[in-house]
């Protein structure tokens, strides 16, 4: 019998089909996603924003969350179940939030705020919208990593350490019941943490059960920091605008830069190999036109008759 303790390379293949074997039995996957670029801002304050964290855990149902995150005017959730469980999830959701927009008061127009359900139908894919999700908050927040954004699962990924302390369910009052669920006490899990107001999302998102789609946590954080392109094609699904950040931008333009034309900095480019790079930023990374103006230190006038 072959020692899989001894062969790196048996041991990698027999992770990869115990990850294949999960994908073809906990499916099908979906990525719930809403069109920040048609809303306004939904979530302003740290308060809001952990009603936004509780609105998925109070009406998920028997839909398996793998990832979430909420940003101040979209979400994302990486779920399991059958189509017709995940459209109702995000319409109790929808209900849920329109509900706490009339609570405050605010003019906030969810019109646009509407459901768009992406299968996802191969385990790479799954691995990396997983990672994109967990990436949002951080590229939108100069003031969070992925590990920190506080309204993510992302901070729960591999990090046992990182234990949701709180008060469980079941001994919150009464009133702190109502509270949290806004009106009628639905019966959640008496386990369940609550902290500051804020169900903690270890509670119910299955940290666990997302984290075995990936080999290792080695290949997680991979995947996390240095996948550009894995980046590009979901965001492109997505419809997304931008998901680089600037340096992660560099990195990538510096690396096609000596690729593609032996020079080890972007800025010392002669003008038509610019030119060149530049529609490789937009086409391949989805640049914006600031972001190909700074790296490439290109003149604005000439940026915008590139891309008007």
């Amino acid at each position: 019998m072959e020692n899989f303790n001894n062969n790196p390379r048996a041991e990698f293949a027999r992770k990869e089909e115990y990850c294949e074997y999960l994908f073809n039995t906990r499916g099908p996957f979906w990525h719930i996603c809403t069109p920040g670029n048609l809303q306004g801002c939904i979530f302003l304050t740290d308060q809001e924003y952990r009603i936004g964290v509780n609105s998925a855990a109070l009406t998920k149902g028997p839909v398996v969350i793998y990832s979430s995150t909420v940003m101040s005017n979209h979400l994302h959730d990486i779920a399991a179940g059958n189509r017709d469980e995940v459209l109702a999830f995000f319409d109790r959701r929808k209900r849920k939030l329109q509900r706490f927009v009339r609570e405050t008061g605010r003019t906030v127009d969810l019109n646009n705020f509407n459901c768009n359900l992406i299968p996802i139908e191969s385990l790479k894919a799954l691995r990396n919208e997983i990672v994109y999700v967990h990436r949002n908050g951080y590229l939108a927040h100069p003031s969070y990593t992925p590990f920190s954004y506080p309204w993510s699962s992302g901070r729960h990924y591999f990090n046992p350490g990182l234990d949701a302390d709180g008060t469980t369910f079941a001994s919150l009052t009464y009133k702190e019941k109502r509270i949290l669920c806004r009106g009628r006490i639905q019966p959640l899990p008496d386990d369940w943490i609550v902290k500051d107001g804020m169900i903690s999302i270890k509670s119910f998102v299955d940290i666990s059960g997302g984290e075995l789609f990936f080999r290792d946590a080695h290949q997680y954080f991979s995947l996390l920091t240095k996948s550009y392109e894995a980046y590009s094609e979901t965001a492109k699904r997505l419809g997304d605008q931008v998901f680089l950040t600037d340096e992660e931008l560099f990195s990538a333009v510096t690396a096609l830069c000596r690729k593609t034309f032996n020079q080890p900095r972007p800025s010392i480019l002669a003008p038509d190999q610019k030119i060149s790079i530049a529609i490789e930023m937009k086409n391949r990374y989805n640049a914006t036109n600031g972001q190909i103006r700074r790296i490439l230190n290109l003149d604005p006038q000439i940026v915008k008759e590139l891309f008007p």
